[in-house]
């Protein structure tokens, strides 16, 4: 059995933020009064973004000393995915996409995620369940300790009131959905969960991947316009090579006429300077992905999963 220690290292910061409302005895007060004392927007909470205002307030309540902030993020919220959108660290001083933009991009849920086997562990160890921060990792569709595929619904769209997983009414749960069982995503997932991993602990890595991939699609260090329709070819084969099922996995109604073709690379060298937002760091995942496939990730290996320990 993991220990309570083993077993908050995996938890995501709003869970300790929505465990804290409980013990203060905000679960009988209306939501908008917790976020008033809080001095929330009225914004809904989204597991896969970083540096929102509600993580930034939440931090700085609980964690006076800002010297831990990023490395409270990087265990406990998707920074560690969002590091692969720049060679650089990601800070609240970045831009990022409004979240409507990725939801109208994406075809893999946005929302909450639970394994089921978790939850009844969680109970059983702590009294209580926990958002794991794994299990929002974006696209993922099975769980890292157990393998289980993992849930969302409508209901777990926002974090718009006190939820953790045990607390999800009979009705909610009725709703609650999972991605189909799938060899491919279940080695999609396993890619996820063993890269996220580098991100932790070996970021230099990631970036020197990065810079070998570049060359080895026979890119200049700076790109430019002229290399546009180079990169829209390039971004077709990588998308013919990942399969049908990964990008239909990640790109909303990827395939169907008159769907808008993801242009992977594209994406990641775009050529030009007006654009300030980082890049979704699932366009990244999808590129060190197809180097897998094709074993140009020199030293990578997939971990153990799932992974217990």
């Amino acid at each position: 059995m993991r220990s309570n220690s083993q077993i908050l290292k995996r938890e995501h910061l709003m869970s300790a933020w929505a465990r804290y409302n409980y013990v203060r005895g905000f679960a009988h007060l209306p939501f908008a009064r917790c976020r008033e004392y809080w001095g929330f927007k009225i914004l809904h909470i989204k597991p896969q973004r970083v540096f929102t205002a509600e993580q930034s307030i939440f931090l700085e309540k609980l964690f006076p000393d800002k010297t831990q902030h990023q490395k409270i993020m990087l265990s406990h919220t998707n920074l560690s995915q969002w590091s692969l959108s720049k060679m650089s660290p990601i800070t609240q001083d970045d831009e990022f996409e409004p979240a409507n933009i990725e939801q109208r991009a994406f075809a893999f849920p946005m929302s909450w995620k639970f394994c089921p086997t978790c939850c009844r562990e969680d109970r059983d160890k702590l009294g209580f369940s926990y958002w794991h921060r794994n299990h929002q990792l974006a696209s993922v569709t099975r769980c890292d300790l157990h393998g289980d595929l993992l849930f969302t619904g409508p209901s777990l769209d926002t974090f718009d009131r006190l939820v953790l997983p045990h607390s999800l009414s009979e009705r909610e749960r009725s709703e609650l959905t999972s991605s189909d069982n799938s060899n491919t995503l279940n080695e999609w997932s396993a890619f996820i969960y063993s890269l996220n991993a580098i991100t932790q602990t070996n970021i230099d890595q990631i970036n020197q991947w990065k810079r070998f991939l570049q060359d080895y699609i026979c890119l200049p260090p700076r790109v430019q316009q002229k290399h546009v329709p180079g990169l829209v070819e390039k971004s077709s084969i990588l998308a013919e090579e990942l399969g049908f099922e990964i990008m239909a996995h990640v790109f909303r109604d990827y395939g169907k006429d008159g769907a808008k073709e993801p242009r992977v690379l594209y994406r990641l060298f775009p050529g030009m300077t007006y654009r300030r937002s980082e890049t979704h760091p699932i366009y990244w995942t999808l590129f060190l992905f197809w180097a897998y496939k094709n074993n140009l990730l020199k030293g990578f290996t997939i971990c153990d999963y799932p992974n217990s320990k």
